[in-house]
């Protein structure tokens, strides 16, 4: 069992030595699913307003020419790149998350663009992109019990941008050390009403990414930073947790936390992903019975953290208010709205969040129809993801330190982000529809994971960049690692 209580370091002298040998296939396969469903993000993003205004900032900057801005194809530094694609990925919460963080709309841009500046081959690429999984994974995982929760978790970011970019500049692990000091030392703080509704959020991931290069940088010409800033007993993980679980970073390079990965196949929240598979199977199951304007009462039923995040966006949720900010990001997170036009619509793509589909009262009339409950019978359910583990942690060993990620297989947990629907017809009929794990989380079948992750790309990258630069993307990618440059990857993802 590692006990090290210097975590800090723990992680430098991992980030300098772990080798894509080390890395298992199966992990490399996920990480690949990542890449595609990343790039699938940014292109959906890319096309709405905020996306937009940050494409003409980085482009007012002029900076270099070092690294692309995908999809528009414009060249840019590393840190313009860095800040706009993965503005662009987080644009519209496509994303994915794992244990404990949504660590690709920053690992994947992240790791294209230092592969593309220090022209590097694709397993570097992917080293890199599992190395930011890595670290930003257990830092969120230490700091879980805390005051912010998942995507707002914005300081693993700076991680993963610190140990990216240390191994792709060869540092030792002294200077990665510097690196992760200098990174944390003034840690982001995601705020709430800046996170729930304007183009703010665009900058969850990429800025503190940078901010996580920038140490590096720092690193390399001397500049130290604290060697024990996430461990010290008023440095980051008890100045950041309400109940501090440091011993979560641990088990590096026998517990893959990218092994947990969950890809998103909706534009919205992880715990809206159950509730919409629920409404894809009675609309799959009932064609064309489901007819809004016969609808009395659409009950959905979630667990306490999908009725809190329910309860957190709606202060934000009107149409007043979506106008204003123009953007349609807080409705990722509401439950009434993705219902609502899901039903209408039959689909949940990034079609249904632009402005002028948010403008219909029709939907705002459905969504005060949908009521939703926390329900017991739901949370007891997504109990069953701890139970996917063994040995099962209790809340003493987790605080305590007594155990190690290594004892765990992270390659068996299964993510019960569990949802039930219940549509009331004015006639009398039910419709009913329960989902435990949803499509593309852990837990799920790798092969239908890999089906739907590339139906994504196909689907949001055919009117970006086109039918042949997506179908061989998917060919570059399937043996990414077995590619010496990145030159043609790289002419594939731009208009």
């Amino acid at each position: 069992m590692d006990k090290r209580e210097d975590k800090t370091r723990y992680l430098a002298e991992w980030i300098t030595r772990v080798r894509f040998e080390d890395i298992p296939a199966r992990v490399i396969r996920k990480a690949k699913l990542q890449f595609l469903s990343i790039w699938a993000s940014a292109f959906a993003g890319s096309l709405t307003p905020g996306v937009q205004a940050l494409l003409k900032t980085v482009e007012d900057w002029n900076e270099g020419t070092d690294c692309t801005l995908f999809p528009p194809g414009k060249k840019t530094s590393l840190r313009g790149a860095i800040l706009y694609n993965s503005g662009a990925s987080i644009a519209l919460d496509y994303d994915d998350y794992l244990l404990a963080a949504h660590t690709g709309v920053s690992a994947v841009p992240l790791a294209l663009a230092l592969s593309e500046k220090l022209k590097l081959n694709g397993r570097n690429l992917l080293l890199l992109q599992i190395i930011a999984n890595e670290v930003a994974g257990r830092i969120g995982a230490s700091v879980a019990l805390g005051p912010q929760n998942g995507q707002a978790w914005s300081f693993v970011h700076l991680g993963g941008g610190a140990a990216a970019t240390s191994r792709a500049l060869g540092l030792g692990s002294e200077e990665t050390v510097n690196a992760l000091g200098t990174a944390f030392y003034q840690s982001t703080f995601t705020i709430w009403p800046g996170f729930m509704g304007p183009h703010t959020k665009l900058l969850t991931a990429g800025l503190p990414a940078t901010i996580g290069v920038l140490g590096a940088e720092l690193a390399r010409s001397g500049f130290t930073g604290s060697p024990e800033i996430l461990e010290h007993p008023i440095g980051f993980i008890n100045c950041f947790a309400d109940i501090p679980t440091p011993a979560m970073i641990s088990g590096l390079g026998k517990a893959w936390v990218t092994d947990t990965l969950c890809l998103k196949v909706y534009p919205a929240c992880a715990y809206v992903d159950p509730v919409a598979d629920c409404v894809e199977k009675i609309l799959r199951e009932h064609p064309g019975e489901i007819k809004p304007d016969q609808i009395e009462e659409v009950v959905v039923s979630g667990g306490i953290t999908s009725f809190l995040m329910d309860e957190l966006s709606s202060p934000f949720t009107s149409p007043e208010k979506i106008e204003r900010n123009q953007a349609t990001i807080v409705l990722n997170f509401n439950l009434p709205y993705n219902v609502a036009v899901f039903l209408f619509d039959g689909e949940l793509t990034p079609r249904q969040l632009t402005l002028e589909r948010a403008r219909d009262p029709k939907i705002w009339e459905l969504a005060k129809r949908v009521r939703t409950v926390n329900d017991p019978r739901v949370a007891r359910a997504q109990l069953n993801s701890l139970l996917s583990l063994e040995p099962l942690p209790d809340l003493k060993t987790l605080s305590g330190g007594n155990f190690d990620l290594a004892d765990f297989h992270l390659e068996k947990l299964e993510v019960h982000f569990s949802g039930r629907v219940e549509i009331r017809m004015k006639n009398g009929k039910v419709y009913t529809a329960t989902q435990d794990i949803p499509y593309g989380a852990a837990g799920r079948p790798i092969e239908e994971t890999e089906k739907l992750i590339r139906e994504k790309f196909i689907r949001e990258g055919t009117h970006v960049i086109g039918e042949k630069k997506v179908n061989r993307t998917l060919e570059l990618v399937s043996n990414l690692d077995q590619l010496s440059d990145l030159s043609e990857l790289i002419s594939n993802l731009i208009q």
